[in-house]
């Protein structure tokens, strides 16, 4: 009965969730379509599929179709009824409750993918860091695992900003060559292995976080790879930054052609 009613009041969190997820995919997509989607280089007119822009429009298309999904799937459990039942309650409550929590899981790996990490980390490290934490705190759907999982993250967090605010990565990086995206790797297997102890202490980890460990580690580093092969060497787009990963990548690239 404990369960259900948890269950039910994740619905009315997962309408707030959907709904933020909403709006930045489309604050994404007002941004990418101020991008040119033809240009023309010293003469030679670009085609849509090699604009900038293409990347970012594809990721707020995403995520407005998987924000809708969420949102309506809230609404079609009753999520609504709980936000009105919990409006009163709420302001009684403390500031972390479960609400606030997800919230945080949603806002703090965003901001620290889009503001610092695509910025001055190899694009693959990036998003296979954002996508770790996000896919992993989400599908346990485990309080004490997203709570001090995101403990964890912002603290990650707050070493890339410290490099970036100091331009540290810039300065390491011209004394070590992709020192930044050595410690970004660091940091994903901390990251990684951190949440796999904070889920061994669960009580259904054989039965289920287990698997769904392997689901997130699987989706997390394939993702990301396949993004880049797709859109660098196939559709020849930039990433935002190239580092050790995506090095490493063109090595095999002109090793094989």
């Amino acid at each position: 009965m404990e369960k259900n009613d948890n269950n039910k009041h994740m619905r009315g969190a997962d309408i707030v969730i959907g709904i933020i997820f909403l709006i930045l995919g489309i604050l994404i997509l007002i941004g990418s379509f101020q991008m040119p989607l033809k240009d023309s280089y010293g003469g030679v007119e670009s085609v849509w599929y090699v604009s900038p822009a293409l990347l970012p429009i594809i990721i707020g298309v995403v995520m407005i179709m998987l924000a809708t999904t969420i949102t309506l799937y809230g609404i079609k459990q009753g999520g609504l009824e709980i936000l009105k039942e919990n409006k009163i309650a709420r302001k009684a409550q403390p500031f972390f409750t479960e609400e606030t929590l997800r919230f945080l899981a949603v806002l703090v790996p965003l901001i620290g993918l889009v503001y610092l990490n695509l910025r001055m980390i190899d694009f693959c490290i990036a998003v296979a860091l954002y996508l770790s934490f996000t896919i992993g705190v989400f599908h346990f759907n485990n309080r004490e695992v997203l709570t001090s999982t995101l403990k964890m993250y912002s603290l990650l967090m707050v070493i890339n900003l410290i490099f970036r605010v100091f331009n540290l990565n810039i300065m390491l990086d011209g004394i070590f060559l992709w020192f930044t995206d050595i410690l970004a790797l660091i940091e994903l297997m901390v990251l990684l292995i951190y949440m796999k102890k904070q889920i061994k202490k669960q009580d259904d980890y054989e039965a289920v976080l287990k698997h769904k460990y392997q689901q997130m580690m699987r989706v997390s580093i394939i993702t990301p790879l396949t993004i880049a092969i797709i859109f660098r060497f196939g559709l020849r787009v930039p990433m935002p930054k190239e580092g050790f990963i995506m090095n490493f990548m063109y090595l095999i690239y002109y090793a094989i052609r």
